[in-house]
């Protein structure tokens, strides 16, 4: 399971769970994955659904705003139509 703390930590909890006559779920210790520019939604002012996490939880999309800060980290270039620039 995946949240977003209030300090803008990407955070992980690993969940055991199993189906049958007696369920059980199994929660373990929350593991900080790294820090993001998404707030805490405790208000519910804004847009909840600001992450998604590929299936296997090794990678993240997450929104970030163009008018906030720059990222440390690299700079993801997303290019449409490309097959029509082939043609040229």
């Amino acid at each position: 399971m995946f949240y977003v703390a209030l300090d803008g930590k990407m955070m992980a909890v690993p969940v055991n769970a199993t189906t049958g006559a007696k369920p059980i779920s199994e929660v373990g210790v929350p593991l900080a994955l790294f820090a993001t520019t998404i707030l805490s939604n405790v208000t519910g002012a804004w847009p909840r659904y600001q992450y998604d996490a590929s299936a296997d939880g090794r990678r993240f999309l997450i929104a970030h705003s163009v008018n906030s800060a720059a990222p440390s980290g690299p700079t993801l270039l997303v290019v449409t139509n490309w097959l029509a620039g082939l043609e040229k």
